[in-house]
């Protein structure tokens, strides 16, 4: 197969530091729990191709959910509802490498750009992933 299809779910938890607090730092958190479909194309593979990268991209849409694991201060309150609905645009980057005939590691990038988002400094994220693949 020269490309594939896949859809999935993920949740990224994004912690961006506040500009101009102390020295222990004060991070506003934030995690996007999305649903997604993405179609690869495959631009490299071994002869054997036990190992094949991918280029690709799709769609998401989810939840954009504020200070979920780790609370701001009183000082620092934004007023930002407790979740959000966005939805956004996935380009993706992933090498898989064949440990059996079925069973793949996958390493990949990704770069979600995010609409939609109260947070100005949300739009584009670059995002890296560890993961383990079954082809039934």
């Amino acid at each position: 197969m020269h490309s594939y299809w896949k859809a999935g779910i993920s949740a990224t938890d994004y912690n961006q530091k506040i500009s101009g607090t102390n020295v222990n730092g004060e991070y506003f958190d934030h995690v996007h729990f999305i649903a997604y479909g993405e179609w690869m194309y495959r631009i490299f593979a071994t002869y054997s191709r036990n190992i094949n990268v991918y280029a690709g991209g799709g769609i998401f849409l989810g939840c954009n959910a504020y200070e979920l694991f780790r609370k701001l201060p009183k000082e620092y309150r934004t007023g930002y509802p407790s979740a959000e609905f966005i939805y956004g645009l996935r380009p993706s980057v992933e090498m898989e490498a064949f440990v059996s005939r079925n069973v793949a590691i996958v390493v990949g990038v990704h770069s979600p750009i995010t609409f939609s988002s109260s947070v100005s400094k949300d739009i584009w994220h670059v995002v890296g992933s560890l993961g383990v693949r079954v082809n039934l």
